[in-house]
């Protein structure tokens, strides 16, 4: 179902939350809300699930307006970080539940469970109590009981960051195979930038309760709208400079551009540096810090300008080595300064 959000705003013991928030999610897309702690992600989705009531704006599912439809309603389910799975009842009671309430006899809805089990590679485990399983295996079964209720907009909070590094890769994958599977339009809270971009047809920005950008992952990314999302998204330099006679002038980078004249920040992504024996950029190597399928390491122009470039796997310079660059500007990213402070 396409999801449509427009000039949403919540309040919560007098104080704004969400400020006109709009956004649009296409039938069967993966959107994922993008921000820091306390910015309104969680409230944005509790809001679409009906648990809060919003000030003002409305909501619309599918061309139904589900602003003022209780929960239950709704056609939405929200999977929290904290799971919330009935401690009494075995793995396939759990996932049957919503079926329970839908009036589906106990026979067929236990079949229905054991085949959801089965999608969420825990065949086999419907009778066990929910206790006795690990923190991957009850997140799992908690999203087995999310695709039970058929959801038309399946909501997810955070539910991979209690799990560690490799459970996390795991659910990741699994969630992104069930929803080509299911094709349910999905909105994903998180505050991990990698798998945000990762995941999603589409990344919203959210600052300050607030929408500060939104679209796919490479144009959130590759083009920041504001220096405020290029620094939270990371992965760049941002040096301030100036235009002057058709030439950007900023730390060691010299451009030609087409901007008026004037001071601008430019956003230099680190895949900009392309390595090049005669390149004009000379920048001596500062730290080589090793990370198994990477090597993150700082670069100094000759101002004391630092940038960081990754290399695939081990490098074979060390600190106080002096390496050649190019830059591989693509289509360079300009902030007007007084839009900057």
């Amino acid at each position: 179902m396409r999801l449509e959000i427009e000039g949403l705003s919540v309040a919560l013991e007098g104080r704004d939350i969400l400020r006109g928030v709009s956004l649009q999610a296409e039938e069967g897309a993966f959107l994922s809300l993008l921000g820091p702690s306390g910015c309104g992600k969680t409230t944005l989705l509790k809001t679409v699930a009906g648990i809060l009531a919003p000030q003002g704006g409305s909501i619309r599912l599918g061309g139904e307006d589900i602003t003022g439809l209780p929960p239950h309603r709704r056609g939405v389910v929200i999977l929290f970080q904290d799971i919330r799975l009935f401690p009494h009842m075995t793995a396939a009671e759990n996932v049957a539940f919503p079926l329970r309430m839908r009036g589906v006899g106990r026979r067929a809805r236990l079949e229905q469970a054991a085949k959801l089990l089965e999608r969420v590679r825990l065949s086999g485990y419907g009778p066990r109590q929910v206790g006795s399983l690990s923190g991957g295996e009850r997140q799992r079964v908690a999203l087995a009981r999310a695709l039970a209720a058929r959801p038309r907009l399946l909501l997810l909070d955070e539910p991979f960051s209690a799990l560690d590094e490799n459970l996390r890769e795991d659910m990741r994958e699994l969630v992104l195979s069930l929803h080509r599977e299911f094709r349910t339009t999905t909105v994903l809270v998180t505050h991990d930038r990698g798998e945000a971009l990762g995941m999603s047809d589409q990344v919203a920005l959210l600052f300050h309760g607030e929408i500060e950008q939104c679209g796919t992952p490479e144009a959130v990314y590759l083009r920041p709208a504001t220096r405020r999302a290029a620094e939270y998204l990371g992965g760049c330099a941002l040096l301030d400079g100036e235009v002057r006679s058709g030439i950007f002038r900023g730390g060691p980078v010299a451009l030609p551009v087409s901007l008026p004249e004037g001071r601008y920040t430019l956003c230099l992504r680190e895949q900009m540096w392309r390595p090049a024996e005669e390149g004009p950029y000379a920048l001596t190597v500062a730290k080589v810090r090793f990370q198994g399928r990477e090597t993150a390491v700082s670069l100094a122009a000759a101002d004391g300008t630092l940038f960081q470039r990754s290399f695939p796997g081990a490098v074979s310079f060390q600190a106080g080595d002096v390496l050649r660059f190019d830059l591989d500007m693509g289509e360079p990213v300009f902030f007007p300064q007084e839009e900057c402070l």
